[in-house]
């Protein structure tokens, strides 16, 4: 009897383990809750219109160090039609002269990318990391220099992430939250959404506003802001904005669209400035909401 019930617990124990394959050529897919172990680099760029890996319903690709560099079509780099994970350290990149798919694409409910102590390093698409319809979680992940945004997600996470230099915007969601994170250069914006929430970062030289939130809620703590084109904070609509232990300066002259030098913009609500330093705000009935110190 002890023997029979030893098996059984074996059996029912294998039964939760996912069963890892190797990684080695373009185009290969990993079955639906197994794991794919990438052994080796992998150059997709003659691919045309086939994703490099594609990962099937929570299916897991580990990188193990390695790169994975996408088709020169209008296909993705790593292509998940429901949910999935990616764990690094590693590298994923669009082909050399195209950047038509994103770098990772994800239609599901969850999209899990961790990067371990070494990251991941996502540069050179269309879009970094896409979730189209769910949400994603993004950890020690570095985006750089992709066509449009770094991230998007209609609720994103992302803790001690980087976000620089893409040609639209650094991290975009309805619901971000942003820990640690670093979104600078950007052509748009650095952080940006419905309701955004930054917990400790840097957000520098971005085209036109630090963080940018049309109508919602922005709360910022120990963050950094300077340099932005247009304006630092921004809030139009009804947003109301919190920003406590932070700075936002710097800011340049802008186009005119909004007053030169603006730090902080609240079309409707005052904001409310906590242990913070800016130089000078504007919106409301008189023009400036005098809570920066040039106002």
């Amino acid at each position: 009897m002890r023997n029979i019930l030893t098996t059984l617990l074996a059996v029912v124990a294998g039964a939760g383990l996912a069963h890892a394959i190797d990684v080695t050529l373009c185009d290969q897919v990993v079955p639906a809750g197994q794991i794919g172990d990438v052994q080796n680099d992998l150059d997709c760029q003659s691919n045309a219109f086939a994703a490099a890996v594609h990962l099937e319903q929570n299916a897991r690709l580990r990188l193990n160090g390695h790169r994975i560099i996408g088709p020169k079509g209008g296909a993705n780099v790593i292509d998940i039609p429901l949910s999935g994970r990616i764990e690094g350290p590693g590298e994923i990149a669009g082909a050399a002269d195209s950047a038509f798919g994103s770098c990772v694409s994800a239609d599901g409910s969850m999209l899990r990318i961790d990067g371990g102590d070494d990251g991941i390093d996502i540069h050179g698409c269309n879009a970094g990391v896409v979730a189209v319809n769910g949400k994603a979680q993004l950890t020690d992940v570095r985006l750089h220099d992709n066509v449009g945004p770094g991230a998007f997600a209609p609720r994103l996470t992302a803790t001690d992430v980087s976000s620089t230099d893409n040609g639209a915007q650094g991290l975009n969601s309805d619901k971000l939250k942003a820990t640690n994170v670093i979104a600078s250069r950007n052509r748009l914006f650095g952080l940006g959404g419905k309701r955004v929430l930054v917990l400790g970062g840097t957000l520098a030289d971005n085209g036109r506003f630090g963080i940018s939130t049309l109508d919602g809620r922005v709360t910022a703590k120990s963050v950094t802001i300077t340099g932005s084109g247009e304006v630092g904070v921004l809030g139009g609509g009804k947003t109301k904005i919190m920003l406590k232990d932070s700075t936002v300066t710097g800011t340049g002259p802008g186009t005119g669209t909004f007053p030169p030098n603006t730090d902080v913009y609240a079309a409707v609500k005052r904001p409310t400035v906590v242990h913070t330093v800016c130089g000078k705000s504007a919106g409301g009935p008189a023009g400036t909401w005098d809570v920066c110190q040039n106002d």
